[in-house]
């Protein structure tokens, strides 16, 4: 899963009209935590207690109109189930997330790669098998009338409200760093696509590539790329696509408040 400073990953689950029909949060979490947040976003009228799950209760209150719209989140506890989220999650190769979504409640259970329950690799989930739950919300809510038809969505997003906003407070990441700071910084770049013309017109050439930091001047990102035949332009709008290696190497975007799409302008030469 992506991690690190400046990402916020989630899988959840959206019902229509938000937030009538509420929200799942099963996975988030932002920069460099190492503990998953589960949440329920509701209409008002819904409260959880927190009460039989391993994890720690943040907030009981499930209205998006309180609170700023944290939710009724659960922390997951590290000790009790480790590597639940992040740079851990991958590790150990990742694992599977089960939920129980009844009328009187919803259970949020990880289990590791070498420890999915017999049942689950069958595909006849047996909850007997399961144990404790991370996170089990259930308390002065009305599940049925609150969270309905919902849709299940995979992203992440590259700062934004939640990452951006608590970048900052996120010690290992590092503040106040400048382009000449974070000279030799590496960063991976997903993909990337070169149009170069042919006897056909143009056509479109994928490849994954790595990227040295090499400088910045006139407000332009300057890399070099190894490798490369010959010099090109390229532009591009990415997002979520950076990840950067480098400790000096700091999420500018974030401190700029850019939370949308970022248009950078690479310039590469040959070696």
């Amino acid at each position: 899963m992506p991690f690190g400073c400046g990402t916020w990953p989630a899988y959840w689950l959206l019902g229509p009209n938000w937030p009538s029909n509420g929200e799942i949060d099963i996975i988030e979490g932002v920069n460099t935590n190492t503990a998953n947040l589960m949440s329920l976003h509701s209409s008002p009228n819904c409260t959880i207690a927190g009460s039989g799950q391993s994890g720690t209760l943040e907030q009981s209150n499930c209205d998006t109109s309180q609170n700023g719209n944290s939710g009724c989140g659960t922390k997951a506890d590290t000790t009790a189930v480790p590597n639940n989220y992040g740079a851990g999650l991958n590790s150990i190769g990742g694992g599977v997330y089960a939920i129980e979504w009844t009328s009187s409640c919803i259970k949020f259970w990880f289990f590791p790669r070498t420890a999915i329950p017999a049942s689950i690799t069958a595909g006849t989930p047996n909850l007997t098998e399961f144990g404790l739950p991370m996170a089990n919300a259930q308390g002065s809510c009305n599940l049925d009338s609150h969270f309905a038809n919902h849709s299940i969505i995979i992203n992440t997003d590259f700062c934004g409200a939640y990452a951006g906003n608590t970048y900052g407070s996120d010690t290992d990441c590092p503040q106040n760093a400048t382009a000449g700071s974070s000279l030799n910084s590496c960063l991976l770049v997903n993909k990337l696509y070169q149009s170069l013309p042919d006897s056909s017109g143009s056509r479109i050439i994928g490849f994954n590539v790595e990227l040295d930091f090499i400088g910045r001047a006139s407000g332009q990102l300057r890399f070099g790329l190894r490798r490369q035949p010959r010099s090109w332009w390229f532009y591009s709008l990415i997002h979520v696509v950076i990840q950067c290696f480098h400790p000096d190497f700091q999420c500018f975007f974030c401190h700029s408040n850019v939370n949308q799409l970022v248009n950078v302008r690479l310039e590469f030469h040959e070696f």
